[in-house]
């Protein structure tokens, strides 16, 4: 995996992968609650925010993270690229995700 892809335009290649090491999380009413259990810090997501959390186990790329808000989503495939641009980025920021060019093999 590396790290530090830019994201303001979004790689269709690229795979997002949960730091699972140092995360605990859990979906309540279809929003996805996220502890660092190293740092304290607390996050939550709305349900399109859970939908990618829940697609970032490295075996989906970004293309198919924006195919999947669209099938469930009434939004525009611009606006679905725009905000998983900025979601990523902001995980990415918090260290809660990184971004690799291949899949996780099973």
């Amino acid at each position: 995996m590396s790290e530090g892809y830019p994201v303001t335009r979004l790689n269709d290649g690229l795979y997002i992968h949960r730091r699972e090491e140092r995360l605990i999380s859990r979906v309540i009413d279809g929003e996805a609650i996220i502890v660092d259990f190293k740092t304290g810090d607390q996050y939550s997501l709305n349900p399109i925010g859970t939908l990618v959390w829940e697609m970032a186990d490295g075996a989906h790329s970004l293309k198919d993270i924006v195919a999947s808000i669209l099938e469930r989503y009434d939004i525009s495939e611009t606006q679905a690229r725009a905000d998983l641009s900025k979601l990523v980025s902001d995980m990415e920021n918090e260290n809660l995700v990184v971004l690799g060019e291949a899949p996780l093999s099973s």
